[in-house]
């Protein structure tokens, strides 16, 4: 790792070699997005139970070797590369978007663009050298402004925001003229910001996120909010808190999962608690069973807490295809969560069916693709 970050302070070209543009993706049964924009490749906050890096060490090595990164997942969240701005590029990729059948995108995708997948689309670079920092921040405020005055002129595609930095109030005013086609979330997972900060090490603070949600309500726009991913130290007790404080936001959605196992991120847990003397929960986590009633039982008690504090009407969780396995639904059902296989799947099969709410759905009802076309323009 101490290469890596060597190797990045001699890297001459802190820009990721691809320009940025819209394309479709993958996310089922979250009700995320059809399309979404990834500003940059890397992210400064480092979570430790992010999937990203373990990707990025397979799809993108060569690349990233090139750049100075050597150990893409171990040296997650100190490396950020942006992307490259190409106006041409960027209106070609937003048309083809613009122009997708809705028979061919994700049924709860409500034809939004989401921001980010893999990245976050406000943060400070961490480069050593002041000049690369600047150039950084410079290139993030490009390629988020001018993408989304583009999403926003040149087509009638939606919007839906998820960050976990208080950055993203500095463009309170661009979103605002997207009205009711923009949606803007935060990620909290828990009020607790000792216990968020041991796999978050270098996101936001809990309150500051929150005081970035209210600021976001009271400029009039359309807030949800992602509990997620929640710890194994958290209970229904610490749903219900979290809840209460969520429910005065008015929330549009809000989304629920646990911490899913996905490539190394065990790996980048137990690097990070272990030195620290903490337990990070290899129990669960390195046990399919184990992490399988964790999973379960973090979903229902969210979902009971929901129901107490009066949101139900909004929730939507997301529990991991990996909980359809047998060997997961045996553990949970032994677990008393459920009574057997059938009501487990039903139920599972229940929470990816709902749809996430979009405030002004109603406007789009029976568009058909011909209402799509001639918004982009000559590109």
């Amino acid at each position: 790792m101490k290469r890596d970050l060597l190797s990045l302070i001699y890297n001459p070209d802190p820009f990721w070699p691809h320009p940025l543009t819209v394309e479709p993706t993958g996310f089922k049964n979250k009700a995320l997005g059809a399309f979404h924009v990834n500003l940059a490749i890397g992210c400064s906050h480092g979570c430790r139970f992010c999937y990203v890096p373990s990707v990025s060490a397979i799809k993108q090595a060569k690349k990233l070797r090139k750049l100075g990164v050597t150990q893409p997942m171990f040296g997650w969240g100190s490396y950020l590369f942006p992307r490259l701005w190409n106006e041409h590029a960027f209106r070609l990729s937003l048309r083809k978007a613009m122009e997708t059948p809705d028979s061919k995108l994700l049924p709860d995708g409500n034809r939004a663009v989401f921001y980010c997948s893999t990245t976050d689309a406000f943060q400070v670079s961490r480069h050593w050298n002041p000049k690369v920092k600047q150039l950084h921040q410079g290139q993030m405020d490009l390629l988020f402004r001018r993408s989304l005055e583009l999403i926003r002129d040149e087509s009638d595609l939606r919007v839906r925001i998820l960050t976990r930095s208080p950055l993203s109030a500095n463009y309170f005013d661009l979103m605002k003229t997207l009205g009711d086609r923009l949606l803007f979330g935060m990620s909290i997972p828990s009020l607790d910001d000792e216990v968020v900060r041991l796999y978050e090490p270098h996101a936001p603070g809990v309150q500051k996120r929150l005081e970035c949600l209210q600021k976001a309500k009271q400029e009039g726009l359309h807030v949800y909010v992602a509990v997620a991913p929640t710890f194994p130290e958290q209970g229904i007790g610490d749903f219900r808190k979290i809840l209460t404080v969520i429910n005065s936001l008015d929330p549009v959605t809000v989304f629920h999962e646990p911490v899913n196992v996905r490539g190394g991120n065990v790996d980048l847990m137990e690097g990070e608690f272990r030195p620290k003397g903490i337990d990070f929960h290899g129990d669960i986590f390195r046990s399919p069973k184990n992490w399988a009633v964790y999973a379960a039982r973090a979903l229902k008690e969210f979902e009971l807490a929901a129901h107490e504090v009066g949101l139900a009407e909004v929730l939507k969780l997301w529990p991991d295809t990996a909980l359809l396995t047998e060997e997961s639904m045996d553990a949970v059902v032994e677990s008393g969560l459920f009574a057997d296989h059938l009501e487990m799947a039903n139920w599972i099969t229940r929470q990816w069916e709902i749809p996430s709410a979009w405030p002004d759905v109603a406007d789009l009802v029976g568009q058909t693709n011909d209402s799509h076309e001639g918004r982009c323009g000559d590109v």
